[in-house]
């Protein structure tokens, strides 16, 4: 079954390291607009840090009267920082936050169609500003994001040394690596993706198992060790098995050998180095899962995802 989704003018796919949408007209170019300021006393007049070991070290900081939002994620022009409020139909496939392009790109363009195909309804604009603030709320209550937004927030562990002490630098860290999937589940529990989402505010066990797998990487892309001809790679760690699937929960395979002289066949061929030559594959769902229904545990699908 194939739905076709008329009335879309273009489609750009960008890759890089750097966004630019200069090709856009300015007055569409929402995401550079100036972020502009938020009261504080007005939006957060409760407001208090969380209590852990910095709370306990440099007390509760006030925050300012005003908040500058250009060092914040949020962006009250837009819904999840990708839908246009004030040109409704222009989107941006992309958060910019999280270090899992695919997987982002698949829950915001699962997102975006629901609301092209009225799947999922997009919010009021009140709705909208609300889930903003209650965004940058949680980004106030992270340490290292706050530093960010907040200067004197900022000077204050800077006169402390907080982060300097390794256990509370690595506390504070993960609070603000793992703060981009809160907003990702978010946005695939409100577009209804096909993720195991506990609710709007997290992944449970899927992203604590995401997460690992994002410190992983970046360690071994870090802390690799050459080997003397400078021919290993990151891809080739030798604990690469415990990157774990979030969708099926297998384990990865380890290279037998370098990546780079490997033949990828040997590792994708249920008989080995020899070519395969079995029945047609299912259908594949998000990062190549076959059958979501199967795998996810989902009854009912919107049928246009449903296309093979």
């Amino acid at each position: 079954i194939v739905m076709e989704i008329e009335d879309i003018d273009l489609v750009v796919l960008c890759t890089g390291y750097y966004s630019n949408i200069d090709m856009l007209a300015e007055y569409l170019q929402v995401r550079s607009y100036e972020k502009g300021y938020i009261s504080s006393q007005e939006e957060f007049p409760d407001f208090e840090m969380p209590h852990d070991d910095i709370a306990e070290l440099v007390g509760d900081i006030p925050l300012p009267e005003e908040i500058s939002l250009e060092s914040s994620f949020v962006r009250m022009n837009m819904h999840h920082g990708i839908a246009s409020l004030e040109y409704p139909g222009l989107f941006f496939l992309t958060t910019e936050k999280v270090t899992a392009p695919i997987l982002e790109l698949d829950v915001c363009a699962w997102l975006v169609a629901g609301w092209l195909t009225n799947y999922t309804m997009f919010p009021s604009e009140e709705k909208v500003r609300e889930s903003n603030l209650r965004q940058l709320r949680t980004e106030l209550e992270i340490s290292v994001l706050r530093m960010y937004i907040d200067p004197d927030y900022d000077s204050v562990l800077q006169e402390y040394e907080v982060l300097s002490d390794p256990e509370t630098f690595e506390s504070a860290s993960n609070k603000y690596e793992l703060y981009p999937w809160r907003n990702l589940a978010s946005m695939a529990w409100e577009g209804k993706y096909p993720l195991p989402v506990k609710d709007e505010e997290g992944l449970d066990d899927v992203a604590d198992t995401w997460f690992k797998n994002f410190i992983l990487s970046y360690k071994h892309r870090t802390d690799m060790v050459q080997d003397k001809d400078r021919r290993r790679s990151f891809r080739d760690a030798d604990d690469s098995h415990e990157f774990i699937s979030i969708y099926s929960g297998t384990a990865a395979v380890p290279f037998n050998e370098l990546w780079l002289d490997s033949d990828i066949r040997d590792y994708f061929s249920p008989s080995g180095s020899e070519e395969y030559e079995g029945e047609e594959e299912e259908m594949i769902g998000p990062l190549g899962c076959v059958t979501w229904e199967e795998q996810l545990g989902q009854s009912t699908l919107p049928s246009f995802v449903l296309s093979q």
